[in-house]
């Protein structure tokens, strides 16, 4: 895939230099599913950010407490007293969290592949599934509004080093985004912490980055529109010791493919969206001093279906997914497998100022079967700008591979946790 679309690129400049004004690829339809009413929820554009990662932005903003032990080490996030599992993180609708930890590093989300991050607090299982239970964070794409080329590169404290190459084809039909990311840094920032007697320099926690983000939009008809994204992930990190350590040998890799593809066509008063994608992870951790090594692989591929229909003032969503996840980790015995289905609806209407949302979901992974998720949201625009919301919510959240089969201490008979958000 990556080699056909870097064709099309060489292709593409060797046409005519002919400079004039084309239409962008936009289709603005969207679903219900996009719009939870009743819960608060931020967006901002991240293109030319100075800030490297979506943990440096949450943080940045103040809306989420994060976990981090430092630059270039693991951060994950905690939502309106969630763990980490209990945030989900959607890239272009889909879910990319590890099946086996149920979270994700958000240190390896670089903010320059994204052109918009959405966070939505509070749960919201009904719409997208199982873990969603103290918030979605949301990373999307979007198509580019003009032919561009872009180079960026920056130094920074502790021997860091972005480089950042862009590149944005347009036509009436397509478009075409390429990207390329590095980040290279020592990160031998002081520690001080007198109370322990420690006043020394961070050791061994290097870190080199390396993502490629592709998207290519195709637009049939007026109506329809065609787009796959790809997203390349190459991480190696040095660990560094904690306070209990001397001194630390430890690495790790995290190397990562993302395929993912989103057909929409909508008509007068219907929506049709279908995403499929195909997701390939593994994770190798090495401490050569104490001889441990653990390595993680796993691959997912999902569907997901949604119909949205409006009659008057209320819009009717159906929708459904299936996942298929294959993982081998040193700690399970043989790989294991795990399928999940869900279906689930919405309804929306207004009336005047006043506009409600309802909906509900179920869920099944292997034997394992969600409680039925329902929910409500209602707004009320008051004056000057004032909104008044509630929302009424059941989340659920089904067991890790780990939860379930990790030797020693997993549970096969382990049953979904879940409760109520309002």
């Amino acid at each position: 895939m990556v080699l056909v679309l870097l064709m099309m690129v060489c292709l593409t400049f060797g046409q005519a230099d002919t400079s004039y004004v084309l239409d962008q690829v936009n289709v603005s339809a969207t679903s219900i599913k996009e719009n939870a009413i009743g819960a608060k929820s931020y967006k901002w554009t991240a293109d030319g950010s100075s800030i490297y990662a979506v943990s440096d932005l949450m943080i940045k903003e103040g809306l989420a407490y994060i976990k981090s032990y430092g630059p270039g080490t693991l951060a994950t996030s905690a939502l309106r007293g969630g763990n980490a599992n209990h945030t989900l993180v959607m890239w272009n609708g889909l879910p990319i969290q590890s099946p086996t930890l149920g979270l994700l590093d958000l240190s390896l989300l670089a903010l320059d592949n994204s052109d918009e991050v959405t966070l939505q607090e509070g749960g919201n299982s009904s719409m997208w599934g199982s873990g969603a239970i103290a918030g979605v964070i949301g990373l999307n794409a979007l198509s580019p509004k003009k032919s561009n080329i872009n180079l960026q590169t920056s130094l920074g404290s502790f021997d860091t080093y972005k480089n950042k190459v862009g590149i944005q084809l347009v036509n009436r039909k397509w478009t075409f985004d390429a990207r390329w990311l590095s980040l290279k840094a020592r990160n031998d920032y002081a520690i001080s912490l007198p109370s322990l007697g420690i006043n020394t320099k961070q050791s061994n926690a290097s870190q080199q980055m390396t993502h490629v983000i592709q998207s290519m939009s195709y637009k049939p008809k007026a109506n329809q529109l065609l787009t796959i994204h790809y997203w390349y992930l190459n991480a190696q990190r040095q660990l560094p010791p904690t306070l209990t350590q001397s001194s630390s040998t430890a690495d790790q890799i995290d190397l990562s493919h993302r395929l993912g593809m989103h057909y929409k066509v909508h008509g007068n008063t219907w929506i049709f969206n279908a995403r499929l994608a195909y997701f390939e992870e593994k994770n190798d951790y090495r401490a050569d001093t104490l001889s441990k090594y653990a390595f993680n692989r796993f691959n997912i591929k999902m569907a997901d279906l949604t119909v949205d229909k409006t009659i008057g003032r209320h819009t009717f969503m159906l929708g459904g997914s299936w996942s298929d996840t294959e993982a081998t980790t040193d700690g399970y015995k043989v790989p294991k497998v795990q399928h999940r289905y869900a279906t689930y609806a919405s309804h929306t209407f207004g009336i005047g100022k006043l506009a409600v949302q309802s909906g509900l979901r179920w869920e099944s992974a292997d034997a394992l079967h969600s409680p039925l998720v329902p929910s409500i949201g209602i707004e009320y625009a008051m004056v000057n700008g004032i909104k008044a919301r509630a929302r009424l919510n059941r989340n659920f959240r089904f067991p890790t591979l780990n939860d379930l089969y990790w030797n020693p201490g997993g549970n096969i008979s382990l049953l979904p946790e879940s409760g109520w958000n309002k």
